[in-house]
């Protein structure tokens, strides 16, 4: 039996059923409040009630409902009927939406904890990596030995900073001072880097222009060199014996390299031989002073160029000035490849006044710096503007060259 209109009796599962085809098929409130004998208002309450658990329409279905209540609008003469059939139709729709959104989110977090757990499963089945610890100290520190280059001192040379713009200045009382500096940078550096190695030997390479020389012998310019040729080397020898003096309290061996540079030639080129020097001279006068000393170790010859092992690593050191301009430095490893038959490891010169390195096909080149910075020759000839420096380096037996320092001595 058919309910009064406004009766309120609970909902039957049955009835909610035939509620819910009756709205699917598009039946307005007024026709459904009818047939089940209930109000209008109970109806929409229902309905509501329905929107809220989500069984009114399931997904892709609104849009049928939608369609089918507009479907009977024609037949709708109550406005208030068609108000209700419109909101209807739109929070189906945005029931259906706020569905979709969910079930893509809740798609995506179970994608992604999906792939999570895989990355997780497989790393746990990797083998574990093992960490080896020691707390052995090594032996004994590592074996170096020290590299001191010095070329370029051209004691004799005199200008004053009106020359050269203001650049420098240089004479023989700056230069002595110069000396003087190098070794106590070389005594510095050797106490900082024993701090990791066992530094006992030093190779101190004179890679030749000690002296100024001679006017008559070369096309220097007579107006910067002060002092004769005799006067020179008593400056040198008396440096340099002093500078041997006060490194032999800190190294055990010092190895003494002497090559003789351009400047100190005894005669014109081509007038004597090439080793005809005031500097090979002032080498044998070293060696003499120092011949009962057997920690230092002299190798001075007339040749040109010194090819040398220090650690296992060759050497091969000339003054420079057979190269024909800086750039064509680079191609003196060649040559000297070609001559020794063999790559050096090392190539060191001097002569160019301006400190460098770089390293071609036959391994690395230094070019050392000179005691006077910016001269002449290097500002016209070069073109440089280099400070007064000297460069230091070590040698290791595993790794060749490991630290360098380039000092400088102007300060």
């Amino acid at each position: 039996m058919a309910r009064t209109t406004g009766q309120s009796e609970a909902w039957t599962d049955v009835e909610t059923d035939k509620l819910l085809k009756l709205r699917r098929d598009g039946i307005p409130n007024k026709s459904i409040s009818k047939k089940l004998g209930r109000s209008e208002s109970s109806i929409s309450s229902r309905l509501r009630e329905c929107r809220r658990q989500q069984i009114l329409a399931k997904p892709g279905q609104a849009g049928l409902i939608v369609s089918k209540g507009f479907e009977n609008l024609d037949s709708v003469s109550d406005n208030e009927e068609m108000t209700s059939i419109i909101e209807s139709a739109k929070l189906d729709v945005s029931l259906t939406a706020d569905n979709q959104i969910l079930n893509k989110r809740f798609n995506e977090k179970v994608r992604t904890e999906l792939i999570s757990d895989n990355i997780i499963r497989t790393i746990k089945a990797l083998p574990e990596i093992p960490f080896p610890y020691t707390s052995k100290k090594p032996s004994g520190m590592d074996v170096e030995e020290m590299v001191a280059l010095w070329s370029d001192a051209h004691f004799g040379v005199n200008f004053t900073p009106e020359e050269v713009g203001g650049l420098a200045e240089y004479n023989s009382d700056i230069a002595c001072d110069r000396m003087r500096k190098y070794v106590e940078g070389i005594l510095r550096i050797h106490n900082r880097e024993s701090k990791t190695s066992n530094i006992k030997t030093l190779h101190f390479m004179a890679l030749g222009d000690a002296l100024a020389g001679m006017n008559e012998s070369g096309a220097w310019s007579a107006t910067e060199i002060r002092e004769d040729i005799y006067e020179q080397m008593c400056i040198a020898i008396r440096e340099i014996e002093f500078a041997l003096t006060h490194l032999l309290g800190t190294f055990e061996t010092i190895k003494f390299y002497g090559i003789s540079g351009n400047h100190a030639r005894i005669a014109k080129v081509g007038k004597e031989k090439d080793y005809a020097t005031w500097e090979l001279v002032m080498y044998d006068i070293i060696k003499e002073k120092f011949k009962n000393n057997p920690r230092i170790i002299f190798n001075c010859p007339k040749a040109f160029f010194i090819s040398t092992n220090i650690q296992g690593y060759n050497f091969y050191l000339t003054h420079g000035d057979d190269a024909k301009g800086i750039n064509s430095v680079t191609k003196l490893g060649e040559n000297v490849a070609l001559t020794l038959r063999t790559f050096p490891d090392y190539l060191v010169a001097g002569h160019f006044h301006s400190t460098t390195m770089f390293t071609t096909n036959c391994g690395k080149t230094l070019i050392n710096g000179s005691m006077m910075g910016p001269d002449n020759y290097a500002l016209k000839k070069l073109q440089k503007s280099c400070p007064a420096e000297q460069t230091v380096f070590g040698v290791h037996k595993d790794h060749g060259m490991t630290w360098r320092y380039d000092l400088r001595l102007d300060k």
